[in-house]
């Protein structure tokens, strides 16, 4: 059975998890655990992307067993081009194929194939 490759943009978690962060961390933590390798089900394939200058992902045995793809882009040049030209996608910085490319905040994650998802915690800005 073919896996489910999702990519969350793991960049709020990167450092003091506050709110979106953790969330963030607890969601990949409970995908991995939701379908551990030789479940029944489809597997996951699961990647967790970041992105800073000087911040960089450390690996923590809860988030064991995701494929980890870091890269250093400044933020703000990353958030702008994303926001602004809906590029590069997601495929291209990760080297990958998706199904689903999740982003934890409003801010989309562009993407040629993949499913996109964004979770939205609150309305207050508006």
């Amino acid at each position: 059975m073919p896996s489910v490759r999702v990519l969350i943009d793991y960049r709020p978690a990167l450092r003091e998890r506050s709110g979106v962060g953790e969330y963030a961390y607890q969601l990949a933590r409970g995908l991995l655990a939701a379908f551990p390798p030789g479940a029944s089900g489809p597997p996951l394939d699961l990647t967790l992307f970041s992105s800073s200058w000087k911040d960089r992902l450390v690996r923590d045995p809860g988030i064991d067993g995701a494929r980890i793809v870091d890269r250093r882009v400044p933020v703000g040049l990353l958030n702008l081009a994303w926001h602004r030209l809906g590029w590069p996608p997601a495929e291209t910085l990760a080297g990958a194929r998706f199904d689903v490319a999740h982003s934890p905040h409003p801010l989309l994650l562009p993407s040629r194939a993949a499913a996109q998802m964004v979770t939205i915690h609150d309305l207050y800005f508006l």
